[in-house]
């Protein structure tokens, strides 16, 4: 945990930015094949999150248009959504789906995923802008995130993206361990973690977002165990996001 952010700096400095034409469109390939790989073996591993992982990567996607992003750049943080939850395919079933609260020692291993995520990634050489997406998606814009605690712009933008959208998804869908909350509800909670969990600009584009769309909130095509019995769960604070 400690030297995580050293090894991503390093990584991220190694990459080579001077790669063009053929050599570019080859790498990105290879990018693709391999995080579309991880994909698949998340639906394998468990189909509710790489369902919830559609769904994000839908949400991030739009969000990063909407703020000014290239189509090209708005598709790979999408990309990189689909396996922002990769490091949970390593977290035992028993901790992943239980219902009720998380003990300290459960937290803190469901609070490595990221990490987790992060290194499997690395390992495969992709691009580090996929690297850091995973790493710091769930840091908070107060400092109070992790596994860096970084705080404000510290915080990659594609991460910031990609926080708000995660947890819009998380609390307008229904798992083991709560109900969903309706779009209104959920536009509520995040507005309350506008500028303590998220990144007050992304929190505003992402309302407008979904005041100006209806039909905004995605179905949730694969339902988890029932919880209606259970109160809805606040997601922002939480590592079972």
């Amino acid at each position: 945990m400690k030297n995580i952010d050293a090894i991503t700096n390093l990584y991220a400095r190694r990459e080579p930015n001077f790669l063009g034409g053929q050599a570019r469109f080859d790498r990105e390939r290879e990018n693709k094949r391999i995080l579309l790989s991880f994909a698949n073996s998340i639906q394998e591993r468990d189909i509710v999150t790489y369902d919830h992982s559609r769904r994000v990567g839908t949400y991030a996607q739009r969000l990063a248009r909407y703020v000014g992003w290239s189509r090209r750049d708005a598709r790979d943080l999408a990309l990189a959504a689909l396996v922002h939850d990769l490091g949970k395919t390593w977290i035992a079933n028993d901790i992943l789906l239980k219902a009720d609260t998380l003990s300290d020692e459960e937290r803190k291993t469901m609070e490595r995923h990221p990490l987790i995520g992060a290194r499997i990634l690395i390992g495969c050489d992709v691009h580090p802008f996929y690297v850091e997406t995973v790493l710091y998606h769930h840091e908070a814009w107060d400092g109070r995130g992790y596994p860096s605690g970084l705080k404000g712009e510290e915080i990659p933008l594609s991460a910031r993206i990609l926080t708000v959208a995660d947890v819009y998804d998380v609390l307008t869908s229904q798992r083991p361990y709560k109900a969903a909350l309706s779009k209104d509800a959920a536009r509520e909670r995040l507005l309350s973690g506008s500028g303590a969990s998220f990144d007050p600009m992304i929190v505003r584009a992402f309302l407008n977002l979904l005041d100006s769309e209806p039909q905004f909130t995605l179905p949730q095509r694969i339902c988890a165990i029932p919880a209606a019995a259970k109160p809805a769960y606040h997601a922002a604070s939480s590592a079972r996001v």
